[in-house]
């Protein structure tokens, strides 16, 4: 198990950066899909400064769950990279 400065907190992107893992061309459908709870999102604050933020992680885990196969690598996996 890891501890303390062992543990690294992956950082999180913006919908603009989603929206380039997800394969889509407008931000506005990435922060569409996270409104109505279609993505994983981390959504900070309420009302007009609120804002959402995503994990690169967790949006590679949902395609591959809606793609239901982990045997082919995504664009953002060190896999397709190499």
């Amino acid at each position: 198990m890891k501890t303390g400065a062992d543990m690294v907190c992956e950082p999180a992107i913006t919908a603009v950066e989603a929206c380039k893992i997800l394969g889509l061309k407008r931000a506005a459908t990435v922060l569409k899909w996270a409104r109505e709870g279609k993505i994983p999102c981390i959504r900070e604050g309420n009302g007009k400064g609120a804002y959402v933020r995503f994990r690169a992680s967790a949006l590679d885990a949902w395609m591959r769950q809606k793609l239901n196969s982990s045997a082919l690598p995504l664009a953002s996996s060190p896999e397709a990279v190499q």
